[in-house]
């Protein structure tokens, strides 16, 4: 369960950050790059989730919680 909240956490973030840094870069005229950024990330934290929910359980599984 901690494992599904701290990855719900991170996307929460995610979804947060995405929505101000679309403002600020449209407001700036960067909307061509964001095109790219809006989809490049959410792909990279797509990895990161399949590597975190096999590498957190079996660290504390291990014992190790520092």
């Amino acid at each position: 369960m901690k494992t599904n909240y701290i990855l719900a956490a991170a996307w929460g973030t995610l979804y947060v950050l995405t929505a101000i840094w679309t403002f600020l870069f449209k407001k700036a005229g960067f909307g061509n790059v964001l095109i790219l950024v809006n989809n490049l990330i959410p792909i990279l934290m797509g990895l990161f989730t399949a590597w975190f929910e096999k590498w957190y359980p079996a660290r504390m599984a291990r014992g190790k919680r520092k």
